[in-house]
């Protein structure tokens, strides 16, 4: 049978198996579980193919901002490997591995698009992945900083880049041509070239010293192919070097396929970001090294391996992470000075900042592969520090788990909270050599693990007991005791003596199909003690409670009435409020009106005193300030996104001029508000359901426009304000209709 392509369907492929079962094959499957205790498991389809993506000289490399000429010379080719591994359409990955520094995100989306278009691929089932070798060409503009190229020298770098995405596609489709029958096995083993480069900063700094194999055979048990990995940059040929080679990851490769003629080997870039290979500096250290991870994977190869089967499972997504808040004055000095690396990057930063350009966020893919329950590879994007591979692991550790770095496109490092806060090459110099407008804010990797989270949990993978996503911790019951409000705000309905009626309040909300009302403490009539005899008839009717305080610009001198009684004493107000909320357990949120407008009083200093006092008595009471969309800039989302549990936002169009008769940009802003802050992070709507001040009043229709951008895109919705049925008949029949089409209990901790 060798030779022969299979490409029927799954009865075809049948009737392969118990043909090869029959006709002597079974002596040879059964042969290779004496041999190495490996027993096969479901058989799949896989495709493997390579291309040559070596350079034409004369070309410029990459990775070492030291250098000033081009190659000189190749030690070896360097490939674009592909693997496709499928079940059928819906259950299949395509793993792309390239001997290069790293992919831009251009390449990387045009291979995609054009694969997308002629096979159908979702953007989860293609994992590009590159070895981050320092002895490659330009992948234009990966690491563009590090050159001031000529018009001659430009056009070279671009069309090798053109022709790049050229090959990648053709390796890709090559690939899915080859595909036919196959079996899939994994096993680990163990090199120790790789130490943390940041020891001196960080003594005895993590490494990761595994060496995932994954190893694909045909049915007869003929070996077609090898992923393998590791978690050390591809440096051990350092910037004196013009020759073009993968390092020791191609040395590896070179090695195992020396071993195994006929078979394909592909490496998959672990978490390297501040791992170093040692010794380095010489071709015969990256030999070495390569020969010692290619004879450690031929190891695990000859001996017993755990079946990896189908279904596979993708999934992908892109999570924005913020950057320090952008600094002007510190570019306009730098493109002045005399460092020409700065010069560049802040040219690059000007540009954008005039442009209107993104400088304040990065958009940063994640994506998972899970083979069944036997093996799942975690591919994260650009430079990742060691952290999240070790992290990834424990929190992960029922998972038969491989995290890899550099995948997609690699346009900077991702550190980690400890190496942000430790400083030094990774967190801060590198990315002026990646034009990057500086230092990520500090939820940086609370951001990612968040999305890491959801991607795995899409693809079937869970955390053990007692990990950050199986346990309950507070903050996550504070934002979940939030999601799904709908309540209303302030405007409560009267006695005739002008103290609230509390019984008709509770009767309205009932008829509305609300969960929530949102106290205005703002007057005589709505002080601490009326509120306090409004709570158990809360809790009994069901209906969860906010409150919201005044601050200096809504108190007076400059309006009619405090917060009574504590006024603007809001330590001691936090303080109440959170032991009453232990009494009453309905009150879930408290607020601050008006918050950002009063952001010299409440500085992060004082707004973390008030929160802690509070937080020391009931944990559970969540803090969601209120904040225009103008006023959510990302310097406050860097500043007090980690001190506060969600923002209530009141809508008014203020993307393009502030009204109250178009709601057609209420869930782009709502979404542009949360990509400001860390994933999970909850925003609630204010619907203008009561005239605005200045901006007049607001018609049924709209507020049915904007109830619904908010029941699709926000986690919550407020009116502002109560809408008597009496008096105003038309939107309260608007609200109570949305309300009902999502009548459903809110999340209890």
């Amino acid at each position: 049978m060798p030779g022969i392509q299979y490409k029927g369907s799954l009865g075809v492929i049948g009737w392969l198996v118990c043909l090869l079962l029959s006709t002597g094959v079974r002596a040879q499957i059964d042969g290779r579980v004496r041999d190495n205790g490996s027993r096969p498991g479901k058989l799949l389809k896989a495709g493997v193919s390579r291309v040559d993506i070596t350079p034409a000289l004369p070309m410029w490399m990459t990775g070492y901002a030291g250098r000033d000429t081009p190659a000189t010379g190749i030690i070896h080719p360097i490939w674009a490997k592909a693997l496709a591994l499928e079940e059928d359409p819906n259950s299949r990955i395509i793993i792309v591995t390239t001997d290069l520094l790293g992919l831009s995100h251009e390449v990387s989306e045009n291979v995609f698009n054009r694969i997308r278009e002629k096979y159908g691929i979702r953007r989860s089932q293609l994992l590009l992945n590159s070895s981050h070798t320092h002895s490659g060409p330009m992948i234009w503009p990966c690491l563009d900083v590090i050159y001031d190229f000529a018009a001659a020298d430009q056009r070279l770098v671009s069309a090798y880049s053109e022709q790049l995405t050229d090959n990648l596609v053709k390796v890709i489709e090559a690939a899915i041509a080859d595909l036919s029958p196959a079996f899939l096995f994994s096993g680990h083993g163990q090199v120790d070239f790789a130490i943390n480069r940041r020891n001196a900063i960080h003594p005895n700094g993590p490494v990761d010293h595994d060496v995932p194999v994954l190893k694909v055979t045909g049915p007869e048990g003929r070996l077609r192919a090898v992923l393998f990995g590791y978690a050390c940059h591809n440096t051990t040929l350092v910037s004196d070097n013009t020759l073009i080679n993968g390092d020791y990851a191609g040395f590896a490769q070179i090695e195992i396929e020396k071993n195994n003629p006929g078979a394909t080997a592909l490496f998959l870039m672990g978490c390297a970001g501040d791992q170093n290979p040692e010794p380095r500096g010489t071709e015969a250290y990256a030999r070495q090294h390569g020969q010692t991870l290619g004879r450690e994977v031929q190891r695990v190869l000859a001996g017993p391996l755990k079946a990896v089967n189908a279904p596979i499972r993708t999934d992908y997504s892109r999570v924005f992470l913020a950057y320090r808040p952008f600094d002007l004055k510190a570019c306009e000095k730098d493109i002045t000075g005399t460092n020409k690396f700065l010069q560049r990057r802040a040219k690059l930063m000007i540009e954008a900042y005039n442009k209107g350009w993104s400088v304040d966020k990065l958009a940063y893919p994640i994506q998972a592969v899970r083979f069944n329950k036997d093996f799942t590879i975690l591919g994260l994007s650009d430079e990742v520090v060691v952290d999240y591979s070790m992290a990834m692991k424990r929190e992960y550790a029922g998972e038969n788990l491989y995290v890899a770095g550099y995948c997609s496109e690699v346009t900077c490092y991702i550190p980690s909270r400890r190496v942000l806060h430790e400083g030094g090459y990774e967190p801060d110099e590198s990315m002026i050599y990646y034009g990057m407008p500086g230092p990520f804010a500090d939820d940086v990797e609370a951001r990612i693990h968040t999305t890491i989270r959801q991607v795995m949990k899409n693809v079937g993978a869970r955390a053990v007991a007692g990990s950050p996503e199986g346990m309950d911790t507070l903050s996550y019951v504070r934002t979940q005791n939030l999601r799904g409000t709908r309540g209303t705000y302030a405007f409560p309905p009267r006695l005739p003596d002008g103290n609230i009626d509390p019984k008709r309040l509770i009767a309205e909300l009932k008829d509305l199909h609300a969960n929530t009302y949102h106290w205005l403490a703002w007057g005589k009539t709505s002080d601490l003690e009326a509120f306090k005899k409004f709570l158990p008839l809360a809790r009994q009717a069901g209906i969860r409670v906010w409150i919201t305080l005044v601050p200096p610009s809504e108190s007076p001198p400059l309006a009619r009435d405090f917060s009574e009684p504590y006024r603007l004493d809001c330590e001691k107000w936090a303080v109440e409020l959170a032991r009453l909320s232990l009494k009453e357990p309905e009150l879930v949120a408290w607020s601050i009106d008006d918050f950002v407008h009063n952001l010299s009083l409440f500085t992060p200093d004082y707004l973390k005193k008030l929160l802690t006092a509070a937080r020391a008595v009931n944990p559970r009471l969540a803090f969601v300030p209120c904040a225009y969309f103008e006023q959510v800039t990302p310097a406050f989302a860097y500043t007090y996104g980690p001190l506060i549990d969600g923002i209530l936002f009141p809508y008014r169009d203020e993307s393009v001029v502030a009204n109250l008769g178009d709601a057609g940009n209420a869930a782009a802003e709502i979404n542009s508000l949360r990509s400001l802050f860390a994933p999970g992070f909850p925003v609630f709507l204010d619907v203008y359901a009561t005239a605005h001040s200045s901006l007049g009043d607001s018609s049924p229709e709209y507020v049915r426009e904007v109830l619904a951008a908010g029941r699709e895109s926000a986690d919550g919705v407020m009116i502002y304000c109560h809408q008597d049925p009496r008096k105003f008949p038309e939107k309260y029949r608007v609200i109570r209709e949305a309300f009902a089409v999502t009548d459903k209990p809110l999340t209890r901790p």
